[in-house]
């Protein structure tokens, strides 16, 4: 009962002397951890935010103050890739010194394990990954955003720049070229272009049609300043173009030569169509509703118009057939009345709905307006839609609220007729701007994708699908599947980022004692070459995630999973010697 009596005081005071030693270790360890950590990140966040900033500068978008600023906004988001290398880098000098001063071999002497050793580490990288993960989450992406602003607000800079330096402006599917550019005194969101050649190109860059102008003004503004709903683009820019002396190309030669042209471009910002600029709760919304997105919301556009077209055109040939004639009209303007039996499309060289003549050759228009009824008569009739109608090139009238459809009517030989007979005659005139009567296309835009793909199907689950429509859904299908893949791929992304800062902490530290007879920089390279490794596999997963689905998640993960493995392995080598 004696030797039992006096056993446990004195285990009790041995624990009190290993706890001494061992606790003066970790408060050292941990000091020395973050004083590293803090001093290489600071390196590392201002020599990649003054290589991401150098480059804006260099372009004209920064004036030395932006610049500055710009350097300030960057040094957060980069913390994403300087953390876990700062993390590894700083555990791998403080363990190699401990254990290069023989201070390790002496706390192994004292009965304290490596995974003793190995405590400050570990908390510091919990600490760190935490830390990662709440600023990937809910920081980084406003810090993204508001560097996306900065440069944004710089558009009228960008353009100077570029047409100054002879390079194209690209803007949604529209190259811009001009020889020069002059900005407007006093706003320098007012630029005015001469020798102006403006060319639509197709996903695969191909030429569509060119439009060469001597003279275009070009004024930038703020979607959200025009009032724009949430579906339209928070903070895009908008550049509207106004083109004199214009004429389009294509591949039937001159088919358009007018005094101006108006359109608008729409540049939505990242934040609009990258995953990478919202925050937790905002992937969230997004994957339940990814209409919230542009590259979603452009194609539900597209979607919307094509069936309102197809609407249109079956309102139309009924009313044609009913009454013979088919009303339009122009904002703020005069009537049109078309006399014709019926409309067909013709598909072959100019394209568009040709009107049938109710009898004879010619078909009959009346304009009617405050000055009275003037009567055309035309050879040919044709009803198209304007040349700017698809992808990010928006109708002025969609910039102002007004969502309908606007066609021109292109008329040839045609020949004036009054009461008293014909006063006039030219080869070709051609009539823009009009609206049909129950336009359904303001309420089609208000469908969600959802909504637009039910309304699709019977265009489409038939025997002959109607290509009009099939392409657009099928691509708004493609889409909207591909984006919520790409949100669950950042996401885990971000999870895996925070994850790998803890393991390249550890890995640090377990290679820097079981080498730790070897110089610094061997001693590093082994755990630094892992660790890039495991942040190239990380960042090439979120984009096969994207595309390919599950297989992805091989690739995003397995870089963490292997390297965990090796981290392990390594700590396994290190206690069994």
């Amino acid at each position: 009962m004696g030797a039992d009596a006096t056993r446990g005081p004195k285990r009790l005071y041995h624990r009190a002397l290993l706890s001494r030693p061992l606790i003066t270790i970790w408060r050292y360890t941990s000091a020395e951890l973050w004083r590293l950590v803090v001093l290489t990140a600071s390196i590392l966040v201002m020599v990649i935010g003054f290589a991401l900033t150098v480059k804006f500068f260099a372009e004209g978008a920064l004036g030395p103050l932006q610049m500055l600023t710009f350097m300030a906004m960057a040094a957060v988001p980069m913390l994403q890739y300087a953390l876990p290398f700062a993390g590894g880098f700083s555990a791998t000098l403080v363990y190699h010194r401990l254990a290069q001063d023989n201070e390790l071999t002496g706390a192994r002497a004292a009965g304290i394990s490596h995974a003793a050793l190995l405590v400050p580490a570990c908390v510091t990288g919990i600490i760190l990954a935490v830390t990662l993960s709440l600023l990937t989450e809910f920081v980084i992406p406003r810090f993204l955003l508001s560097m996306e602003g900065l440069v944004s607000e710089s558009a009228a800079k960008i353009i100077t720049h570029s047409i100054r330096h002879r390079k194209t402006i690209e803007a949604g599917n529209l190259r811009i070229y001009a020889d020069d550019v002059q900005p407007q005194p006093g706003d320098p969101s007012e630029l005015v272009l001469s020798g102006v050649i403006v060319e639509r190109v197709d996903g695969d860059a191909k030429v569509l049609s060119s439009l060469i102008a001597a003279k275009a003004q070009v004024s930038l503004s703020r979607a959200r300043e025009l009032g724009e709903n949430e579906h339209s683009g928070r903070g895009a820019t908008i550049v509207r173009l106004r083109l004199h002396n214009a004429s389009v190309y294509g591949g039937e030669g001159v088919f358009v030569q007018t005094s101006l042209i108006e359109y608008a471009v729409a540049i939505p910002t990242r934040f609009d169509d990258d995953p990478k600029f919202l925050t937790l709760g905002q992937l969230r919304r997004a994957y339940e509703n990814p209409d919230l997105l542009s590259p979603v919301n452009d194609r539900r556009i597209n979607l919307a118009r094509n069936i309102a077209l197809r609407e249109i055109e079956v309102l139309a040939s009924r009313a044609l057939r009913e009454k013979n004639s088919l009303e339009f009209r122009v904002p703020d303007g005069p009537r049109y009345v078309v006399h014709a039996g019926d409309m067909v499309w013709n598909g072959s060289g100019r394209q568009g709905w040709r009107f049938i003549p109710i009898e004879g050759e010619d078909v009959e228009i009346e304009r009617i307006g405050e000055d009275g009824t003037i009567r055309l008569r035309a050879r040919f009739a044709l009803l198209s839609r304007p040349w700017n109608q698809r992808g990010q090139i928006v109708e002025i009238g969609r910039l102002t609220g007004d969502q309908r459809l606007e066609f021109d009517l292109g008329l040839d030989d045609v020949r004036t007729v009054t009461d008293s007979g014909e006063i006039g005659q030219r080869d070709r005139h051609q009539i823009r701007r009009l609206r049909v009567s129950g336009d359904p296309t303001p309420g089609l835009l208000e469908l969600s994708s959802a909504e637009l793909l039910e309304k699709s199907a019977p265009y489409i689950d038939r025997s002959e699908p109607d290509e009009y429509i099939l392409q657009p859904a099928g691509d708004l299908s493609r889409r909207i599947e591909r984006i919520r893949r790409e949100i669950v791929g950042k996401q885990h992304e971000r999870v895996a980022m925070s994850a790998a800062c803890m393991v390249m902490m550890l890995a640090g530290a377990v290679t820097a004692i079981r080498l730790g007879q070897a110089p610094p920089l061997v001693v590093y390279l082994w755990s630094f070459f892992p660790s890039l490794l495991t942040v190239l596999t990380i960042s090439a997963g979120q984009p096969m995630v994207e595309n390919s689905g599950a297989i992805g998640f091989v690739m995003l993960w397995g870089g963490v999973v292997v390297f965990a493995g090796y981290t392990l392995g390594a700590f396994v080598l290190l206690r069994s010697r």
